[in-house]
């Protein structure tokens, strides 16, 4: 758990590590916003892309059972 403040310091820094690696920073800006004060953080202030990219790690299926039971 983080407080509020650290993390969206946090999500700066990783911006910043993002934009020297020349990749887009996408997510749920819903999500990325701290639930108090959010006007107060530079996340709040800037529009992100609510993009999907691919490959990427998905909820799946979990496996048939009977497969490990043999």
């Amino acid at each position: 758990m983080n407080q509020n403040g650290s993390a969206a310091q946090q999500f700066k820094i990783f911006e910043q590590q993002e934009k020297e690696s020349n990749r887009q920073v996408t997510g749920d800006w819903k999500w990325l916003i701290p639930p108090m004060s959010p006007a107060t953080t530079h996340i709040y202030h800037q529009p992100i892309a609510n993009i999907i990219k691919k490959p990427n790690y998905f909820y799946q299926k979990a496996p048939d059972n009977e497969m490990y039971l043999k």
